[in-house]
């Protein structure tokens, strides 16, 4: 989905700092970190990464259960951006190995567009729960 040139919209009716003190940064740097250990064992190099995709997005929902006000936003950023990352290292996949221009076009888009939204997340879990920027 495009946003646009750029402008990612407001959290919390434009508010931009969260209330830090809610919930500890360890615990955030340990949902990222959980979110990415998801993505490296259900993505794999092998086809059978197809098959666990819908076992990881019940996952990743269920890690949305009973969440909500800054827990939810921290578990979401880290969740999406697992998600956003998959979308580009498939998109990669079809760059590698399609044949359809179209289809290699498609791939390159999706790269394009993921990658600006996984470092506009990654931004607001810095700005917001003060991780460290992503290298």
């Amino acid at each position: 989905m495009a946003f646009g040139n750029g402008s990612f919209g407001g959290h919390n009716g434009g508010k931009n700092a969260m209330h830090h003190d809610e919930h500890s940064h360890d615990h955030v740097e340990e949902m990222h970190e959980h979110g990415q250990q998801m993505i490296h064992d259900e993505i794999s190099a092998d086809d059978s990464a197809v098959m666990n995709m819908d076992t990881m997005m019940h996952n990743m929902n269920m890690s949305l259960e009973g969440k909500s006000g800054a827990e939810f936003d921290a578990m979401f950023l880290a969740q999406m951006i697992t998600h956003h990352q998959g979308a580009v290292d498939m998109a990669q996949a079809a760059l590698e190995r399609a044949s359809s221009t179209q289809l290699k076009a498609m791939a390159t888009a999706i790269i394009e567009a993921q990658n600006t939204e996984i470092a506009q997340m990654e931004a607001w879990q810095v700005e917001w729960f003060g991780l460290p920027e992503a290298q």
